[in-house]
């Protein structure tokens, strides 16, 4: 019997630790634009630096992406542009 409770007990805390990992995303949102001409970038890819995790931008050059911690380096690549990198160390930056 006290291994049963043991054993409940171990995975209600692995419950909490991933509901807390899972709650502890930054969603980011933001634009690209060209800054040449002011138009908004259509199907951009918006990577975190160093992983697989992306997003491309809508028509009008919006994104989100769901990042696990901040401060984090975005990879911004559309083909016939240099791809450009900005590192974000408030969510709530403009």
């Amino acid at each position: 019997m006290t291994r049963m409770i043991k054993s409940t007990l171990m995975v209600c805390v692995l419950f909490f630790v991933c509901i807390h990992h899972i709650n502890a995303q930054e969603i980011l949102r933001g634009e690209v634009i060209d800054k040449s001409t002011g138009e908004a970038m259509i199907g951009a890819n918006v990577v975190v630096s160093g992983t697989l995790t992306g997003t491309a931008t809508e028509w009008d050059g919006s994104f989100q992406i769901k990042v696990s911690q901040i401060p984090v380096t975005l990879e911004f690549v559309l083909t016939g542009y240099q791809t450009a990198t900005y590192v974000v160390t408030d969510p709530k930056e403009k």
